[in-house]
């Protein structure tokens, strides 16, 4: 089922991109702000001072992704809802054809299953998961 591949691809590069949006905000929290004082001409002229640039930047920055990270996580959650809802043999079967990428006379193997039985139950797997993955994602909007 081609929508089903689709929404596993979007998994894996929102994933991807979880982790490297995580691993920026940890570097960013170990800025270390120096508190300085300000000297007249800063506050009597209203001039930017290069340095409160930089500071403002960083926050922004660091605001745009606490927002990245809540963006993902949010279109995550139906997948995963759904993905924990489907049983564990049909769990197993989806994760090792779209997560492994393995072919279904590779998963028959796997499974020690007839090419036939294989198919009809990775059938079965993603109209149920894909199912459920319409009903929740309905819920989060």
């Amino acid at each position: 089922m081609r929508e089903v591949k689709r929404l596993f691809e979007d998994y894996k590069e929102n994933v991807i991109a979880l982790r490297k949006y995580e691993e920026q905000q940890i570097k960013e929290e170990y800025i270390k702000i120096q508190v300085s004082k300000w000297s007249p001409e800063k506050v009597d002229g209203g001039k930017i001072v290069k340095e409160d640039t930089k500071m403002a930047k960083r926050i922004d920055k660091a605001n745009s992704t606490v927002i990245a990270i809540k963006r993902i996580k949010a279109d995550l959650r139906p997948f995963l809802l759904a993905l924990n809802k489907v049983s564990k043999e049909q769990k197993a079967l989806l994760r090792s054809r779209y997560m492994k990428c393995r072919s279904v006379n590779e998963i028959a193997e796997e499974f020690d299953l007839s090419l036939s039985v294989t198919k009809d139950r990775l059938k079965k797997s993603e109209q149920r998961f894909y199912k459920l993955y319409q009903k929740y994602l309905q819920e989060v909007a």
